[in-house]
């Protein structure tokens, strides 16, 4: 029994050649910086902080939010991460 195809999907056939035939496009990646690296790190943290501020339950996560705060600037002053 053949399996029901939705209009526009094509054969089977021709969806796992496409597969196959696949091939990634290379591009070239520069070293990272370990400046850019920690700007980055500095960056996520700076996006989960904001995050967990928007939080509903935010008021609860006081004493969390502060620990954050603490690790990202510690990590900005050149400490451990």
């Amino acid at each position: 029994m053949k399996k029901a195809l939705i209009r526009g999907q094509g054969s089977l056939i021709n969806q796992s050649k496409l597969i196959v035939d696949y091939k990634p496009i290379e591009s070239y990646c520069p070293e990272l910086i370990p400046e850019n690296n920690t700007r980055i790190v500095i960056y996520v943290w700076d996006c989960r902080i904001q995050k967990a501020i928007k939080h509903k339950l935010s008021c609860f996560l006081d004493s969390t939010i502060e620990s954050m705060i603490n690790t990202r600037n510690r990590i900005k002053s050149g400490g451990t991460k």
